[in-house]
């Protein structure tokens, strides 16, 4: 089966996704350079920095199941009788979890990502929408997209400008990743903690806190 434009295009997508996720990865684990030589001079700016992109990393997950744009859902459909079994569920089991956490990474993305409200009370909204998201959710998606592209390989001709081989033994830790961050988001004894979260993401003083940086 040939690859259609659309895939194409969502394949690229995805790729640009991943690369915001390692900049703010790499934010959040501090691996950058401060001082007063330094883009970000102390860890204040370090701190807003991580912030702003994990609002726009969630951005990025947003556009990938956008159905105004190039979607994962109705690209991938075509395909769903020449995948593999494995393909099958992975990407079942990504709608799924697309499907429950729609709206509100909707709210983030329209409010406080690509976009900005036009009222201080979208800004709140956007800003709440992060205690309605479990954090390990977005972590879920990358890898399960990391998993589908794997399983969309196996039966699309090779192209010359993508020569990316996966090991047996990569795809199993791919495979064993998903598990543990399905057995995190099913935990209640973090769904307890993200509760004790919300307050502070719902809180206006996030926002002016924010505002002085």
């Amino acid at each position: 089966m040939k690859e259609t434009e659309e895939m194409y295009l969502l394949r690229f997508r995805y790729g640009r996704a991943a690369e915001m996720f390692i900049a703010y990865k790499t934010f959040l684990h501090r691996q950058v350079i401060t001082g007063d030589k330094s883009y970000c001079p102390n860890e204040e700016v370090v701190i807003q920095v991580t912030h702003t992109l994990l609002l726009t990393f969630y951005s990025f997950i947003y556009s990938m199941f956008d159905k105004s744009g190039t979607d994962f859902i109705s690209t991938t459909e075509p395909y769903v009788n020449v995948l593999t079994d494995a393909g099958k569920e992975v990407r079942k089991e990504l709608i799924e979890v697309w499907t429950k956490n729609e709206k509100a990474i909707s709210k983030l993305r329209h409010n406080i990502g690509f976009h900005g409200g036009v009222k201080i009370k979208s800004h709140e909204v956007g800003y709440s929408a992060l205690s309605d998201i479990h954090p390990q959710v977005v972590e879920f998606i990358m890898n399960h997209l990391a998993i589908f592209f794997m399983e969309m390989d196996v039966i699309l001709p090779p192209r010359e400008d993508y020569n990316f081989h996966v090991s047996p033994e990569q795809k199993k830790f791919f495979f064993d990743r998903a598990e543990k961050f399905k057995k995190q988001i099913n935990d209640p004894a973090f769904s307890r903690m993200m509760e004790s979260m919300k307050k502070l993401y719902s809180d206006k003083n996030l926002m002016d806190d924010n505002s002085h940086r």
